[in-house]
């Protein structure tokens, strides 16, 4: 995520631009409690909004909807604001 932070945020400033983070569990300690962290890394930063996935059922649907690998390790996407 300090990619998105420090290359794509902080290089656009305009609040048109929002990001949405959602963190889920990938090794076997990752918990709730242990996102405080990674959460703090976009902490004041009002155009990301992060949620915490326990089930990783969006991952696994974004993955599916999308053809992508079964299990990749950081996943961005882009999606303009006008219809294409």
């Amino acid at each position: 995520m300090t990619v998105i932070r420090d290359e794509v945020l902080a290089k656009v400033n305009d609040n048109r631009l929002k990001v949405y983070v959602v963190w889920e569990p990938i090794l076997p300690k990752d918990r709730a409690e242990a996102v405080a962290d990674a959460v703090a890394v976009m902490a004041g930063e009002t155009r990301a909004t992060q949620y915490w996935d326990a089930g990783a059922v969006s991952g696994k649907a974004y993955r599916q909807s999308l053809d992508l690998p079964s299990s990749p390790r950081l996943g961005t996407s882009t999606f303009s604001s006008r219809p294409v």
